[in-house]
């Protein structure tokens, strides 16, 4: 069982009460520290236990706490190796806590890198030159 004494519940509830898209969320509770002393202090199964453990709450019997509880298990992923993450969260159903893949999405351990380069010629034409794609890949 998670320790939620790590966590600023009420904090981490006005964020959530505040919060109008995915991305916000995902950043203010990154920035919280107690998420990821949170993360920290428990496994990437506890933190998959903890948003299972929420999820099976009947919505009308949720609090505000809850919610903010189990996003904070989500966004505790974030700080844990993308691979184990990836393992155990593919066996997750996280229909029930709404935001929850839109923020591991936003995550993106393996960020790509695009850029477009132009180039002016002599005669003063920019010719845009081909779009560089870079994915960066766990060694």
């Amino acid at each position: 069982m998670a320790n939620l004494n790590i966590l600023n519940v009420d904090a981490l509830a006005n964020i959530y009460m505040v919060a109008n898209t995915p991305s916000y969320l995902f950043r203010h509770y990154r920035n919280n520290s107690s998420v990821q002393d949170f993360a920290d202090a428990h496994s990437i199964e506890e933190l998959a236990a903890e948003i299972q453990r929420v999820s099976s709450i009947a919505l009308d019997q949720r609090t505000v706490d809850d919610i903010a509880v189990a996003y904070a298990a989500v966004v505790g992923l974030t700080f844990k190796d993308a691979a184990q993450v990836d393992a155990v969260i593919a066996n997750l159903d996280f229909s029930k806590i709404l935001w929850a893949q839109r923020i591991l999405f936003l995550w993106e351990p393996y960020p790509t890198v695009e850029a477009t380069l132009n180039m002016v010629t002599e005669s003063g034409v920019v010719t845009p030159t081909p779009t560089m794609s870079v994915t960066t890949e766990p060694c």
